[in-house]
């Protein structure tokens, strides 16, 4: 079992599920019901490069690679420039399999899950 915690104490992520902690009750509810930014990644699955478009430049600037073992990926070179709130993340440098990104300092935006194929 999988989990990816957040740095915020009052949110916790597993199985598509945001459990709000610390509060009076505690809430279970759907990443689709969070509110937050749309964002899209593409392409899913991936070659080498993935997109990601929506995020802020605070959020672009932060996000985390993990490997499926929840492992930190070192520092991937993340572009931020084309369009408008519009990153591009290099893998090349990375070996097949799955990937979390995770969005540090926005609680509104679950870890997504990509695939890099070579």
């Amino acid at each position: 079992m999988l989990a990816i915690l957040y740095t915020d104490p009052e949110l916790f992520y597993q199985r598509g599920l945001a459990f709000h902690l610390n509060s009076p009750t505690t809430a279970v509810e759907p990443y689709a019901s969070l509110p937050g930014p749309d964002i899209r990644i593409f392409p899913n699955p991936f070659n080498s490069r993935i997109n990601i478009a929506g995020l802020q430049m605070e959020q672009a600037q932060a996000i985390r690679v993990y490997d499926m073992l929840g492992r930190r990926i070192g520092s991937p070179l993340i572009r931020v420039g084309g369009a408008p709130g519009e990153v591009t993340i290099d893998f090349i440098q990375l070996a097949t399999g799955q990937y979390f990104l995770e969005f540090p300092g926005s609680t509104a935006i679950p870890p997504q899950r990509v695939l890099h194929l070579k």
